[in-house]
Parts: C-alpha cells; sequence; structure tokens
C-alpha cells in the first residue's frame, strides 16, 4: 500500500512538471562529461577496446543486455554475485516465463582497469553470459569524461567511428512545474 501511495505522488508531479532547457545563448553542460552511446551489435570486448584509445577516465558502461545459460532458478544468484563485483552495480534482470531464458543488465564501473575488464570477460564465462547483439538499434552508453573544455571537440571525435550512434555533452535542463509563469 505504501508503494502504491509512493507511485501515485510521485505520478501526480511528473504530471505537473515541464523540462525546459537552461534559456542561455550557449548550452550549458557538465564539464568534463561526453556521453557516446554504441550500436548493440558492437561487442563488449570491442567496447573495451574503444575506451582504452584514450586517456580518458570512465564513469560508467550502461545499457548493457545479457542472457545466461545458466539454469532458470539461478536468476537471483547471477544478480547478487554479479553486483558483489567491485566494477558492477545496480543489475537488474529477469527470467523470461516463456523462455526460461535469465536476462540481466550489469552496469560497469571503474572499468577503464585492464584488469576489471579481463575480469568481467571472464565473469561472462562464468555466469554463461552471451551478451544481446542482435539488435544495431540498441546498445550502451559509455559515460566518459574528457579533458575539460574539449568536450564538444570529444563529441565530435567520437561521432567518426561507425559504431558510434550518437555522441553528446551531459547538458543541464531545469525542470519547473507547468504552471509556473506560464
Amino acid at each position: 500500500m505504501k508503494f502504491l501511495k509512493f507511485f501515485m505522488a510521485i505520478s501526480l508531479l511528473m504530471l505537473g512538471a515541464c523540462v525546459d532547457p537552461i534559456d542561455h545563448d550557449e548550452p550549458e553542460y557538465v564539464p568534463t562529461d561526453v556521453l557516446v552511446g554504441i550500436r548493440g551489435d558492437y561487442p563488449i570486448n570491442r567496447v573495451f577496446d574503444f575506451i582504452n584509445l584514450f586517456d580518458h577516465d570512465v564513469e560508467n558502461i550502461h545499457g548493457l543486455t545479457f542472457r545466461s545459460a545458466l539454469g532458470s532458478d539461478s536468476l537471483q544468484y547471477v544478480i547478487s554475485s554479479l553486483n558483489a563485483k567491485p566494477y558492477v552495480i545496480n543489475t537488474s534482470g529477469y527470467l523470461s516465463h516463456y523462455t526460461q531464458v535469465i536476462t540481466v543488465f550489469p552496469a560497469l564501473v571503474t572499468i577503464k582497469d585492464t584488469l576489471h575488464q579481463q575480469l568481467w570477460l571472464e565473469n561472462m564465462e562464468q555466469y554463461k553470459l552471451r551478451q544481446s547483439l542482435e539488435d544495431s538499434s540498441l546498445g550502451c552508453t559509455i559515460y566518459f569524461h574528457v579533458p575539460e573544455g574539449e568536450e564538444e571537440c570529444w563529441v565530435d571525435s567520437f561521432k567518426t567511428y561507425d559504431f558510434v550512434r550518437w555522441a553528446q555533452l551531459n547538458e543541464y535542463v531545469t525542470v519547473s512545474p507547468c504552471w509556473e509563469g506560464k
């Protein structure tokens, strides 16, 4: 019942809010932050190769989808085990009612560390994870930290790679109630 009340309260707040970009001549963005969307048919080991090309910190990689060949009773085991790794956070997942296949969605952190990259690839074997690569329109997002003042140049540079779907600054927006000043 508490969840229902909480959900209703959040829903009402969202209905009364509008998102407007900050009104300035130059867009405002988080210094050093560049977000890069990678095609869904690009494998994680190649994503690691890509991030290793640069001397940029990587805050996280999210939006990944993996399916496990472990038994259907292993969903919680896989999620708990992955979340216990220092380079994995917020793994969620589900068991398909129809196929009985486990699907998980991990976010990888401190993954610029090549040891963590190797450990993730080993985890894929241990938990029988296969990356979902069927749909190129899906994919993951890499959250890079680039040198301050060079963000727009890096956005343009990242866009030149054929496996990059998009690249953008981490822009600020304001959220204000629709009824204020309108």
